[in-house]
């Protein structure tokens, strides 16, 4: 991946670094580090990641830019707040949040690998991903990663393996470890257990009571991991329904958007409020004109393109359940 250029900016001021060349590219900033952190932070929160830009610096209220190159293919982004939209050649597609960004970055820009977490196999998020590209400065520690909090270092370590062709390790070396732990516990407990069978052999009557108090124990146990079980189906129960209901807003909005006809034989659509022609698709923080025929072939083929995307992950979702 190839950075061609990045910016920022909004109606009061704006900037654009355009000059960036082939090699090492050595951005400075002439009154301190906060401008030049601005663009390289801004040129990665563009692409996905997650904001991690210098305190005091408003960037809710920017816009951030950033055109790459690939494999002989452009693509440009553009972003503010949690949408998101990806612009190829004639094709524009708009994204929610950065959790749809991924997958259209996996299938059309360059693979991202799985991990296992939580039990579950998961494609990692950008802002993991992003991790191997970027180092701190300011004699910030970088053995941990941005932004830790759904994500550890094992999982940053899964990430490498996964990419390095290995099976991701579902057990760190820390599990590994107390597993041995339980093992060499597991063993020394053998001969104590050995005597208990003696005694209960010789004593029924003792026998039949600890009988009694394991089950009640065995069904707590059980009952415990039949409710944490049903928790992770009921979370994944209700992000399935916000898929839907996300799903079928947008094959509504197909519909509206193809029985719209704005190009009318005698007279034309306005507003019936302001008296404007002007036909406006909004989708987060990003706007875009419907009377445009180009641009609206390409709102309806990103929202096509968002439709699959709902559809597959609906489709993985159902699977983990059922």
């Amino acid at each position: 991946m190839k950075i061609l250029k990045t910016g920022c900016g909004n109606t009061q001021e704006s900037f654009i670094e355009d000059r960036l060349t082939d090699g090492v590219n050595v951005i400075f900033s002439n009154d301190n580090n906060k401008g030049k952190t601005i663009i390289i932070q801004g040129m990665m929160y563009a692409l996905g990641n997650e904001p991690i830009f210098p305190g005091g610096f408003d960037y809710r209220s920017y816009y951030f830019y950033t055109s790459i190159e690939h494999n002989g293919n452009v693509f440009e982004f553009l972003r503010k707040n949690s949408t998101i939209a990806v612009k190829q050649g004639d094709n524009v597609t708009v994204f929610n949040d950065t959790s749809e960004l991924k997958y259209f970055v996996a299938k059309n820009i360059f693979s991202l690998p799985y991990i296992i977490k939580d039990g579950l196999q998961k494609l990692v998020d950008l802002s993991l991903f992003y991790q191997l590209f970027f180092v701190g400065q300011d004699r910030r520690d970088p053995s941990n990663i941005v932004n830790s909090g759904y994500y550890n270092k094992q999982d940053f370590a899964n990430m490498l393996y996964a990419l390095s062709g290995c099976l991701t390790l579902t057990d760190s070396i820390e599990k590994l470890k107390a597993l041995r732990a339980e093992l060499k516990t597991c063993k020394s407990n053998v001969e104590v257990l050995s005597k208990r069978l003696t005694l209960y052999r010789e004593h029924p009557e003792i026998a039949n009571a600890v009988s009694k108090t394991a089950d009640r124990e065995n069904m707590e146990k059980e009952r415990q991991e039949y409710h944490a079980l049903n928790d992770a189906i009921s979370a994944m129960q209700k992000r399935r329904a916000r898929l839907i209901n996300r799903k079928i807003k947008l094959e509504n909005l197909i519909s509206e958007l193809n029985s719209l006809n704005t190009q009318l034989k005698s007279g034309e659509i306005r507003c019936r409020d302001c008296g404007s022609n002007n036909i406006t698709y909004v989708s987060g923080d990003l706007s875009f004109e419907l009377t445009n025929d180009l641009v609206r072939k390409n709102i309806m083929h990103s929202i096509s393109d968002s439709i699959t995307l709902y559809t597959t992950e609906i489709t993985e979702l159902q699977q983990r359940i059922n």
